[in-house]
């Protein structure tokens, strides 16, 4: 059986109307010609059979017809907006991953292998979460992330990357000037480690510069406009080192001990945005 409703266009001019006081100001919202709207007023009178305004040279003024009816699908109308949101939202959501990275991570060894990604062509939307240590899925509304640790991630569902070597570099015009020389140690307390396994194996001459960062993306900065030599991991400095303002004079890279991950919890195992991207992620690296 065919419903009795009216056009959803007419019930939005004939609210537009009410809202502006004319028709004049209505089309301009909604977007439509002065006498579309004119036109869709009148066809809801004519499909209810009664006016609703009064109509004089300057205005429409809602007749009690009108304010009755008004009343009644003003809210029938904002439930149908909220629920028609909310759906577009959820299928928004779907074609949205959020994955958390590690900043430096992110900027020095994800972004080129995700050009490949988007060229793919691959419908899922990616949006980049900063995640500093172990994420929060739940609160930080993550489907999944790239995490560094030396066990296996417990209570997650975890596909390993890669592992982790460290390297020292430096500046390669400061070693030119004089390879024997005492370098200025670059450091970073969060992972002082890296320094104590590298001295441990590849002893330097080296002395504390008094320079200490939070993080790995200036310090290697620092490292190449001169400051001293930073022990850091190779992912890192990559293109740097490709690209010459970096060299590793000081030996070969050494394993850290940590690994690389990509998890997420096990609520995501059956999303086919963290499925796609997962399959095609740890086929690419």
């Amino acid at each position: 059986m065919r419903r009795k409703l009216p056009s959803i266009r007419a019930l939005e001019s004939f609210e537009a109307v009410f809202r502006h006081g004319n028709v004049t100001r209505a089309a301009e919202v909604l977007g439509r010609t002065q006498s579309a709207v004119s036109r869709q007023v009148a066809n809801l009178e004519e499909f209810l059979g009664q006016e609703l305004f009064v109509r004089d040279r300057r205005q429409l003024i809602l007749n009690d017809t009108g304010k009755r009816y008004l009343d009644k699908i003003v809210g029938l109308l904002d439930k149908l907006e909220e629920e028609t949101v909310r759906l577009q939202r959820v299928v928004t959501e779907d074609n949205v991953l959020r994955l958390g990275v590690l900043p430096t991570l992110a900027s020095r060894w994800l972004m080129p292998r995700l050009a490949g990604y988007i060229a793919s062509g691959e419908s899922t939307e990616l949006h980049l979460v900063k995640g500093l240590g172990r994420i929060d899925f739940e609160r930080q509304q993550v489907d999944a992330a790239i995490e560094c640790s030396y066990t296996k991630p417990e209570e997650l569902v975890s596909h390993h990357l890669l592992d982790e070597y460290v390297v020292a570099v430096v500046s390669a015009n400061i070693y030119k000037q004089d390879p024997a020389t005492e370098y200025s140690k670059l450091y970073m307390p969060a992972r002082s480690s890296a320094w104590e396994l590298w001295e441990h194996l590849h002893p330097l001459p080296v002395t504390h510069s008094g320079v200490k960062f939070e993080n790995y993306t200036m310090m290697i900065e620092a490292a190449c406009l001169g400051f001293g030599v930073a022990v850091v991991p190779s992912i890192y400095v990559d293109y740097d080192l490709e690209n010459g303002r970096l060299i590793s004079p000081f030996g070969n890279p050494v394993p850290s001990g940590r690994s690389y991950w990509l998890t997420y919890p096990e609520s995501s195992r059956s999303k086919r945005k963290v499925i796609d991207f997962m399959t095609w992620f740890t086929r690419e690296t």
